[in-house]
């Protein structure tokens, strides 16, 4: 019952067009065929099909969006913006589809080349896919742009996409974007060329997917074999997160026009912490004046960004 109740409230990005203006919609459902609407007082309206014809369209269904998932946490010039959590604390099933938001494409029809988890020391929080400098590489849903810039964390040219599910897809090392951050894109459009900026050895497309900030393998998504959807709905468990079980995360101490800073705790390294904020331990160092080779002292801030 408890994965039911999650279900449906997960649900909470279907379209909603209020009848009564002094109330806020969080869900539709259907019965007998016709959208009820559902508003945050636990009452409900039908909504009905001559007024479906007139209100259901895209443009209602992005302002609905917006009003569901589109401002909690929306930072369009930082890359991590979720209060993120040493645990994933509980399990969900997240719908991939609904009545307004039908499509998916590969964001490339490349190889996938490498695997999402450890790798070198580190966690690699994504797949890459094999592509040609110049390649369009595609949106994969219906969702809003949250970032599109050069990100000097090694993710070189990068877009970051939310969806009315709360998903965010992540696409790294493009040669050129094409899509603004607040600007609505649909499943398929093109937001950029595939590329080798930022930190990578040749051109490929760094792809991830997360969740509140938890990224997970896009291969619980995506057939790799085929490149289609395993199914319309995920479910995400703390065992989809294991990876991050002896991982902490400690949030910037200040940030202000010279920089974002960091104040080094109990068990930091550099590479632990270029790791916990997308950069390299050679920029750390860049930024900080110190050497590989420097001992860290409890306390210390060091600027990470």
């Amino acid at each position: 019952m408890r994965f039911l109740f999650l279900f449906i409230f997960s649900f909470s990005a279907l379209v909603a067009y209020t009848q009564n203006p002094g109330k806020t919609p969080i869900d539709t459902i259907k019965f007998n065929s016709i959208p009820i609407i559902m508003y945050t007082d636990f009452s409900w309206d039908y909504l009905y099909p001559d007024d479906a014809d007139e209100y259901f369209n895209v443009q209602n269904a992005m302002f609905f969006d917006t009003v569901c998932f589109f401002n909690e946490y929306w930072k369009t010039d930082e890359v991590y913006v979720y209060e993120d959590t040493t645990e994933f604390e509980d399990s969900i099933y997240v719908p991939l589809f609904d009545a307004y938001h039908s499509k998916y494409f590969l964001p490339n029809k490349g190889k996938f080349i490498s695997e999402f988890g450890p790798r070198g020391g580190r966690i690699h929080y994504g797949v890459d896919i094999d592509c040609e400098v110049g390649d369009s590489i595609l949106t994969t849903f219906d969702g809003k742009v949250r970032y599109a810039e050069y990100n000097k964390g090694g993710y070189g040219n990068f877009v970051v996409i939310r969806h009315f599910n709360g998903l965010e897809t992540c696409y790294g090392h493009l040669d050129q974007i094409f899509v603004d951050a607040d600007q609505y894109v649909k499943a398929g459009t093109i937001i950029g060329k595939g590329g080798n900026t930022g930190r990578s050895r040749g051109p490929h497309l760094h792809f991830e997917t997360r969740y509140r900030g938890f990224a997970f393998d896009p291969e619980k998504l995506i057939d790799y074999e085929t490149g289609l959807l395993k199914n319309d709905t995920i479910l995400l468990t703390s065992r989809n997160f294991n990876y991050k079980s002896k991982q902490k995360y400690y949030p910037p101490v200040a940030t202000s026009g010279k920089g974002t800073w960091y104040k080094v705790r109990s068990g930091d390294t550099l590479s632990a912490i270029a790791g916990r904020y997308g950069t390299s331990v050679n920029t750390l160092c860049a930024l900080n004046g110190i050497s590989k080779n420097s001992i860290l002292q409890i306390g210390q801030n060091l600027r990470v960004r």
